[in-house]
């Protein structure tokens, strides 16, 4: 909407007219104004007009005599073509005015019955008309008159800038003073026409001074506009760059924001009175107040006593201004429980506190993500540097609350823990709060200086849990008192029980005293919880089977569910695949099915229905939901008051497996596949600038902007027509895939159609896996490019072992695999050591073609971690079976790779492969040659270190694999082997020395210890070099293999000066222990290294030898030296 129009003028559109000739109207039409004019209301323009008195008003007002002016120019126009002033200005201006993209109708007035000056439009109009005949008429003014019209658009802008960025003051003033010249000009023509009635040359030749004065402050109040409007548009830069901020810390930290929101709300229903006694005891003051040696509070009690409610009241207690508060409930619910889920929320929750640290958390994002290619946020390591650095920074004090350590994963509340400490030790101003079950392991990790509390029963914190509870629920009884009585004198401190007997006497709908009695009577103990639980579950199914049914899966899909689900989620899991009827082909169907049974209000007593929707398995107090997910995953609800305590593995893989088929039947729908998920990305939009302002509205602030870093925003796949449930179930079927046991895992003929390759489905499923809270930068990177995928590589990165075997009835050829889908399910088998699975993929008649060859072996070799000492035997046998298979099938190719195949299995220590290679040598001469002879690679091999079996074995440090083959006697030469730099076995292992490797190669050739490369070097030199002063223990097992077991020669004897084994260990810098052992152990020349002063009897180092950068390391040397020199050398030194 252009300032023009909205400055009060009506929009006037253009019209050919057979008054203007052919010219005229195309001029016109490149210099419509784009169909921008609304008027402001109380505009800039109405402000200037008012400041004239009524009389010029009057004036300004009057149509004749300026009608007279335009007429005279008009009719000039058609009857002298060639001498029109109206044309010749418009020919001298039109090259100026064809660089403006918004440009003002100036043909109008010509055409206009109305050409007055009531409107901001007309008033322009006017002035522009004028000048151009001015223009015509005096050539010399061209230069000014185009300066004039070139600027006269931006008003239209300015005005924007006035309307829509708010009371913008100074630049309203500008426009005012602007619209002021304007009319001060406008009115020196009304008076010269009235007064005068000039002839249109003479008339023209009067104005010619005025516009001079009127461009010369227009353009000094144009100028002053500019700047005022370059600083507004700087401030809405920063504007935008502060919401590209927020835009970036929600899409990377608010995942599960909602859901904590929400939580920390529920928590609010509390008793206060239940919870004042914490915060009123000694420990806490002491721990509130000592800065020194208490920062670390932690409160200890049984499950369900009332910690989480007690803890939310401490957060709300410690909540005051100059503070900052960073509060988590850690559940065990996988990502609630997850290392990267609190720090994500700590940070989320130190930034909204501290917003001047968002630019700062923005620059950490780019600079990070530059560098590791990877989303920062999502990687717990680099998230503890950044809350290390913020929190050990800050001024203000920092208190972190975290709720329910115990349910944390080990290795999570090891890091939380150890981040603490660190901050603890780098004098942070900060305190913790944490609440936790007790467990003495968990009480031993805290860091030091912890300040303890034992929530302990108490009958009138019970009485004030029972009230509240009782009175939310029968708020006028006359049964309330005795009620309140009874649950307070059970409970013993179980404010879950205490909260389940209120709900379950609310369900037995009480009429009079013998109704109560009977209800109390039946109510289970406090230390009957699962009881409790399975009578409750009872009751609010009313004994109709389909209650029982929804509800009971409703619990058992939410107890395995990798996430919180929304109300629309959880009925879409339920029915998707119909518990009480048949199955719905299409969303629609199932969407109406869905809420045809309130499940949620159903299961309301299990269901903490947060306010976002997002129901989950939680009593409503909201902690001791551990309890009833155990409950649910070891039993049915009807056996749960006989269930066993401990979970139910073989249950647990059930029910993982149903929320499994839940997923795959949604993403099967056929809507899953008939829309991208994801659009293309839209084209952007960038407004051309206009030279008037400098530059001010050219590329360079969204440069800036773009410098911030990535945009993300979300999306919503239902909004797309993919359902409420795509979400989840394309981000976490794979997690229920690995979980799901055998029998109950997907058919081949689903995953094939899940993950028919180059499939929109595929891909639709895939782009939500990145983004599983729906942003649109991807928040996780897929293990595989999506070229790659299909569904035996599906299966092999994330099915459970022997998965990918499933697949194997249906015929796996080029239609259903992607290229190279073979080798990229092999790579991931190997990795994951499904050794098995590996096998049967081999032996399918599709693919033993592809894998049964010797790159299959490589990649074995390469992929796997394999230890130096199997400790696993059945997985070794499976590898021998495999290796077996594939070594008869591939023997042509082994001819000509054996050898190299050897070497690297040395080095990487595939000890099983050696030993099944060797093993079929010992049957196939032609095989045991190719193993011995040197091969391809080994030819054409540059580096040093590059050698024969034992070589590469003992250069890898593979201690079994040297001792394997040098006990067989067909690797004899290999033992001896030296390469083109003359390197041996020994000169390979001193590299990273080894004193069992030493030891078996000293055995089995001890002559080879002194033998000298190309270089003149021996192995102890080599050591010696490159152990330095680092790692002295291995330095001196490594030096007693060899000087005391293998008798090498330390001497120096056919050494050049300078060169012998001691000189090298004083130039490597080697410790004392090692100098010593040179000397003594082996006969080292200590005068190799150490000369006399003749003069002064002071000892130094020789000059070959004192090249050392550290000087300390050099006289420490020296003094080691001269303690075993002969008493010649100076005694004054040596003290």
């Amino acid at each position: 909407m252009g300032a023009l129009e909205s400055l009060g003028a009506p929009k006037l559109p253009l019209k050919a007219d057979p008054r203007t000739s052919g010219d005229q109207q195309a001029v016109a039409e490149a210099l419509e104004f784009d169909g921008k004019a609304e008027e402001l209301p109380e505009s800039a323009y109405q402000r200037a007009l008012s400041s004239f008195s009524e009389d010029q008003k009057a004036k300004l007002t009057k149509q004749e005599t300026l009608r007279s002016l335009f007429q005279q120019l008009n009719q000039a126009d058609q009857q002298h073509e060639q001498q029109s002033y109206l044309r010749r200005g418009m020919k001298a201006v039109r090259p100026y005015l064809e660089r403006l993209n918004t440009m003002i109708d100036f043909i109008s007035p010509f055409t206009s019955t109305e050409p007055a000056v009531g409107t901001a439009l007309g008033l322009v109009k006017g002035v522009a008309s004028v000048a151009i005949g001015i223009c015509g008429r005096f050539e010399d003014m061209t230069k000014d008159i185009a300066g004039f019209l070139e600027i006269i658009p931006a008003i239209d802008r300015c005005a924007e800038v006035a309307r829509d960025g708010g009371p913008l003051a100074e630049i309203y003033n500008a426009l005012v003073n602007i619209y002021k010249d304007l009319l001060r000009f406008y009115l020196k023509m009304v008076v010269l026409f009235e007064e005068s009635r000039f002839f249109l040359d003479t008339a023209l030749e009067v104005l010619r001074p005025a516009v001079a004065d009127i461009t010369s402050s227009f353009n000094t109040h144009m100028a002053l506009l500019s700047k005022l409007v370059e600083a507004e548009n700087f401030a809405s830069i920063q504007e935008i760059k502060d919401e590209l901020v927020d835009t970036l810390i929600r899409d990377n930290l608010e995942r599960n924001a909602e859901y904590e929101w929400s939580y920390h709300a529920k928590l609010e229903e509390r008793t206060d009175e239940a919870c004042r006694w914490l915060p009123a005891t000694d420990a806490f003051a002491y721990w509130l107040l000592n800065a020194r040696d208490s920062n670390i509070f932690a409160l200890f009690g049984d499950m369900g006593t009332g910690k989480t409610m007690t803890t939310a009241f401490v957060a709300d207690t410690l909540t005051q201004p100059g503070r900052t508060l960073c509060v988590y409930y850690c559940k065990d619910e996988h990502e609630a429980a997850q290392l990267g889920t609190i720090y994500r929320s700590i940070l989320r929750q130190f930034l909204n506190q501290k917003p001047e640290l968002k630019r700062f958390f923005a620059k950490w994002y780019k600079d990070t993500s530059l560098v590791s290619r990877v989303n920062p946020t999502q990687s717990p390591e680099k998230l503890r540097g950044l809350l290390h650095d913020i929190i050990s920074s800050s001024k203000s004090p920092v208190f972190l609350v975290l709720d329910a350590l115990d349910e944390c994963e080990a290795h999570c509340r090891k890091q939380l823990l150890s981040l603490f400490q660190d901050l603890f030790d780098s004098n942070a101003r900060l305190k913790v709060f944490v609440s936790s079950r007790y467990d003495a392991a968990i009480e031993a990790a805290l860091p030091s200086g912890l300040t303890r509390v034992e929530m302990r029963s108490s009958r009138d914190r019970d009485r004030a849990i029972a009230a509240y509870h009782v009175g939310e629920r029968y708020p006028h009884s006359p049964f309330y008192s005795k009620i309140v009585d009874v649950l307070a004198e059970r409970a013993d401190g179980s404010a879950i029980w205490l909260r389940l007997a209120a709900e379950y006497i609310a369900e037995c709908r009480i009429d009079n005293d013998e109704g109560l009695e009977n209800a109390l009577a039946q109510l289970p103990s406090s230390k009957r919880l699962a009881e409790l639980y399975g009578r409750l579950f009872a009751k609010r199914c009313k004994g109709i089977k389909q209650n029982k049914t929804l509800l009971r899966l409703a619990l058992e899909l939410l107890a395995v569910a990798r996430r919180p689900l929304t109300r629309e989620e959880l009925l879409f899991a339920i029915f998707v695949v119909n518990p009480i009827g048949k199955d719905k082909a299409t969303l629609a169907e199932l969407d109406r099915l869905a809420h045809s049974v309130d499940v949620v209000d159903i299961g309301r007593p299990f269901l903490s229905v947060v306010d976002i929707g997002r129901p989950f398995i939680s009593v409503a107090d909201g902690k001791g939901g551990r309890s009833l997910r155990e409950l649910i995953l070891a039993a049915p609800p009807l056996q749960w008051d006989s269930a066993e305590d401990n979970e139910d593995e073989e249950r647990a893989g059930e029910l993982e497996a149903n929320l499994l088929q839940r997923c795959v039947k949604y993403l099967l729908f056929n809507e899953c596949e008939e829309s991208s998920l994801l659009p293309a990305p839209a084209q952007e939009f960038s407004e051309t600038g206009l030279s008037a302002f400098g530059g001010m509205f050219d590329d360079e602030a969204d440069e800036q902007a773009d410098a911030e870093g990535p945009t993300p925003s979300g999306f919503d796949p239902s909004e797309r027509g993919f359902g409420p449930f795509f979400a989840y179930a394309a981000s976490y079927w794979t997690s229920h895939y690995a979980a799901a046991p055998a029998g109950r895992r997907p058919s081949a003929r689903q995953l094939a159609a899940l993950c028919r390759k180059g499939s929109r489905r595929l891909e639709n499923w895939v782009e939500q896996w990145q983004r599983p809270s729906c942003s649109s930068a991807p928040e996780r990177e897929f293990p595989e490019d999506m070229s790659s995928l299909d569904p035996l590589t599906v299966a092999a990165i994330f099915g459970p072992a022997g998965s990918a075997a499933d697949l194997l009835e249906l015929d796996l050829d080029s239609s259903v695999l992607a290229r190279d889908s073979a080798w990229t399910a092999a790579r991931r088998l190997i990795k994951r050591a499904d050794v098995r699975t590996l096998h049967d993929l081999a032996r399918h008649k599709d693919l033993r073609p592809i894998l049964c060859c010797c790159r299959l072996l490589f990649m074995a070799i390469d992929v796997f971690q394999w230890p130096d000492a199997p400790d696993d035997d059945a997985l070794a046998s499976d590898w021998a079976a495999l290796f077996d298979f594939v070594i008869d099938q591939a023997r042509e190719g082994l001819l000509t790779q054996a050898n190299d195949m050897l070497r690297r299995a040395a080095r990487r220590g595939c000890l099983v492969l050696i030993k099944r290679l060797c093993s079929a040598a010992a049957a196939d001469p032609d095989l045991r040659d190719a193993l011995l002879a040197p091969g391809p690679d080994y030819a054409r091999a540059l580096s040093l270190q590059v050698h024969q079996s034992i070589g590469e074995a003992a250069y890898g440090g593979r201690a079994a694999v040297v001792r394997f083959l040098c006990e067989q006697p067909m690797f004899e030469p290999h033992l001896r082997h030296v390469n083109k730099h003359g390197f041996t076995v020994f000169h390979q292992a001193v590299w990273k020395p080894d004193e069992d490797i030493l030891r078996t190669l000293v055995r089995h050739w001890p002559e080879g210890v002194d033998v000298r490369d190309v270089d003149d070097d021996t192995p102890l030199g080599y050591l010696l070099f490159n152990m330095g002063g680092t790692m002295e223990a291995t330095l001196l097992r490594s030096l007693e293999v060899l000087l005391r077991e293998g008798k090498a020669d330390a001497t120096g004897r056919h050494d050049p000066p300078g060169s012998s084994p001691l000189c090298t260990a004083v130039r490597a810098g080697v410790g004392e222990k090692g100098l010593r052992f040179l000397v003594v152990e082996g006969g080292a020349d200590v005068w190799e290294a150490v000369g006399v002063d003749e003069a002064t009897g002071r000892p130094f180092l020789l000059k070959e030898v004192a090249r050392y950068p550290d000087e300390q390391v050099r006289e420490k040397a020296l003094k080691v030296l001269c303690s075993l020199l002969p008493f010649a050398a100076s005694v004054d030194y040596l003290t």
